[in-house]
């Protein structure tokens, strides 16, 4: 038997056993069904192949001859169908598939009636080889054509597909193009040029790379793959090579078969080795990205800080991983969307700042419960066909997630990489799991030292009330009866001027010592405990009960405090709320202008209140010309947010206007800020619906 024969009978068995593992893997997919069709086609091609070679005369041969040339013709029709399939664009080209095997029809007709090839006659001890008749010189232009045909179909379905998609149209095209250049060394030998086809045994290299860039495209690289089957096929080349080539110089089947048996022992096992010595090679840089990533990951769990998980996150990945970009997202439920926190990329930016929550990518995340690739999402633009997406749940809702770009290497993620990304994505879940608890734990301890606080406070508050009261209402009522009795009985004592001067300065007494029980029931109010019940309420009265308590502290800091107010506006809600929200503004702005003196501009604090057209709403504007807020894109917007806040961290904890939206939105408000940067003053309006009968009746105690 010559190596020839050789050649075809491996392609046989290889491309028939290779195509029935494939079809019956997923007989329904396009792609499993048209590779079998290929793999036939070769396998009735190498069958002819082998006997044609082992053929003792002419005629034997020339039978054998024309099953192989319907293999050919069939191989490149098929070929081109697999090559529509494989590239998704079969639907719309069936016309041009029915010419294809209209064609090779045609052919094979010509083939069965001795019209492509003359007589065989042996040459150059390869066997008997035909002469080609002008129809096969057509057919071979016409085969060269089907061939380049889909190889431009190949090539254009690479420069437009990207990810593990491109890596496995890389597969096929070098596949195609390692077979068919196998098979075309047969074609010098029918024109009688001593050109021997031993490349023939490439064939069942296309075979086997095909059939893995079907069953595992998008889990390896394509040098790993195609160094791997370049293995597998050195050593079972030499496997059965060595003992067929000794039995062939010494004649001695007995020595070849021994050898062949010692070889089949150690074939597995050389195999293996190499396998494992070229992996190691060409994966040793990804085995240590892999093993501190997973040590990274182990490391997460360890944060309670959300913001510093974030930016630990998406710092380490990007320095571990590689990826030509690196972002993470977290749900925000003022936006209702998910907004980017933290990202790195040398490049300009790529991603959006939010993602809506009814997006494809997002969507197809909360469907996920592992890590996704995003070349599996239809219909998302601008992230990247190659990148990769690590979903964060929390009670089933998609919490947030870890965008990765594609590599800096260009290579595609394989399996290891998604393992290794599985153990990430389940430390994050963790993390920040972990992070909410001890945020959620933050505040409760917050919560309970306010509440002592205020359990303090109030008890404080009211005894002050009560040691200043009483003795301003002793005053009051003592100074009166003076004015009232005393005073008239020792009238003529005094001249009329003095006299008049004198009630002038117990009228004065007491009316401060009004003011001060004024302002003591006001404190008394705002700092008692309240039931939370709304009430229809004059907004005068909170109003005056407001000024009655900042007017001191605007007074004491020498803040020039104006008001424009319009009158006789009822809301309905909780007076004891609102005051609390108006207090924690006007502080705010009192805390703004503080260092406005150093900087060369009064301290200015206005405050205005008026109804829109139509009379359903009106506003509160508190504003002042102090430190302002920053223009950075999103703090404004944020600035109602739980911890966030514009003054030092060691001033703010981040909780007050978080607590003034909570009441206005309790009282079915909006309210927003406005500043046009730091020094430039802020402004904070509140917009409240009125109440368009009167108010309730207020009740008073003693």
């Amino acid at each position: 038997m010559s190596f020839l024969a050789f050649s075809g009978l491996i392609n046989f068995i290889f491309s028939l056993f290779i195509g029935i593992v494939i079809f019956q893997r997923n007989p329904s997919d396009v792609r499993n069904r048209s590779y079998f069709y290929t793999a036939l086609s070769v396998a009735l091609y190498s069958f002819g192949y082998f006997f044609w070679q082992i053929s003792i005369s002419s005629a034997q041969a020339a039978l054998w001859f024309k099953i192989l040339t319907t293999g050919i013709i069939l191989i490149n029709v098929t070929f081109v169908h697999f090559v529509f399939a494989f590239v998704d664009v079969a639907q719309r080209n069936q016309r041009k598939i029915f010419f294809l095997y209209l064609t090779g029809l045609i052919f094979i007709f010509l083939n069965i009636s001795s019209l492509l090839f003359g007589n065989l006659e042996p040459r150059h001890n390869l066997g008997f080889w035909p002469t080609p008749t002008l129809f096969f010189n057509a057919y071979l232009i016409v085969w060269f054509g089907q061939c380049f045909y889909g190889f431009s179909w190949l090539l254009r379905g690479i420069k437009t597909s990207a990810g593990s998609q491109r890596e496995q149209r890389k597969y096929l095209t070098l596949g195609a193009v390692v077979g068919f250049i196998g098979g075309a060394t047969n074609w010098p030998m029918w024109y009688g040029i001593n050109f021997p086809p031993y490349f023939n045994i490439l064939i069942s290299v296309y075979i086997a790379i095909v059939a893995y860039a079907i069953i595992k495209y998008h889990l390896m690289g394509i040098r790993l793959a195609v160094t791997k089957v370049g293995i597998f096929f050195v050593v079972f080349a030499l496997t059965l090579g060595i003992p067929f080539w000794v039995g062939y110089q010494t004649r001695s089947w007995l020595l070849s078969t021994s050898l062949a048996i010692l070889l089949a022992i150690c074939g597995p096992v050389i195999h293996r080795r190499f396998q494992r010595k070229a992996e190691e090679a060409l994966q040793k840089e990804q085995f240590t990205m892999r093993r501190a990533l997973r040590e990274f990951a182990e490391t997460l769990p360890h944060l309670k800080d959300t913001a510093k998980l974030v930016n630990e996150l998406c710092e380490g990945a990007y320095e571990i991983i590689q990826p030509k970009f690196c972002g993470v997202y977290l749900f925000d439920y003022d936006k209702d969307a998910y907004v980017l926190k933290q990202f790195l990329s040398e490049d300009e930016h790529p991603l959006p700042d939010k993602i809506a929550k009814d997006s494809a990518l997002v969507i197809a995340a909360a469907l996920q419960s592992e890590s996704l690739a995003l070349d599996k999402v239809p219909n998302i633009i601008g992230f990247g066909k190659e990148s990769y997406l690590l979903p964060f749940f929390r009670d089933e809702m998609l919490n947030g997630f870890l965008l990765l770009g594609p590599k800096e290497t260009s290579d595609v993620y394989d399996a290891s990489d998604v393992d290794i990304f599985e153990i990430l994505r389940a430390q994050c879940v963790l993390a920040f799991e972990n992070c909410l608890f001890w945020q959620d734990e933050k505040i409760r301890l917050s919560r309970e030292e306010q509440i002592k606080r205020h359990q303090t406070m109030d008890h404080f508050s009211s005894s002050m009330a009560h040691e200043i009261d009483n003795p301003a209402t002793g005053i009051r009522g003592v100074v009166s009866l003076i004015r009232d009795n005393i005073a008239e009985k020792y009238k003529d004592k005094f001249s009329p001027e003095d006299y008049a001067e004198m009630v002038d300065w117990m009228d004065t007494v007491v009316h401060n010592a009004k003011r001060i029980s004024d302002l003591v029931a006001a404190v008394r109010a705002f700092s008692k405990q309240d039931t939370g019940e709304f009430h229809h309420l004059s907004l005068d009265a909170v109003l005056n009960s407001l000024l009655l308590i900042m007017g001191p502290q605007f007074k004491h800091n020498d803040v020039y405090f104006s008001t424009e107010i319009e009158k006789d506006i009822v809301v309905y809600g909780n007076q004891i709320y609102l005051e609390e929200a108006l207090v924690n503004l006007m502080e705010n702005s009192l805390h703004a202008v503080r260092d406005n003196v150093g900087k060369g501009r009064k301290k200015e604090i206005a405050f205005k209140v008026y109804r829109l057209t139509g009379g359903d709403l009106f506003r509160m504007e508190i504003s002042d010309n102090g430190y302002g807020i920053t223009k950075d894109p999103g703090f404004i917007e944020n600035i109602f947010v739980d911890y966030v806040t514009t003054k030092a961290s060691t001033e703010g904890s981040g909780m007050g206007l978080s607590r003034v939206r909570k009441v206005i939105q309790m009282h079915k408000g909006k309210i927003w800020a406005e500043s046009e940067g730091k020094e430039t003053g802020a402004r904070f309006i509140v917009e409240l619906p009125s109440y368009h009968g009167p108010a309730d009746p207020v009740k008073t105690s003693r």
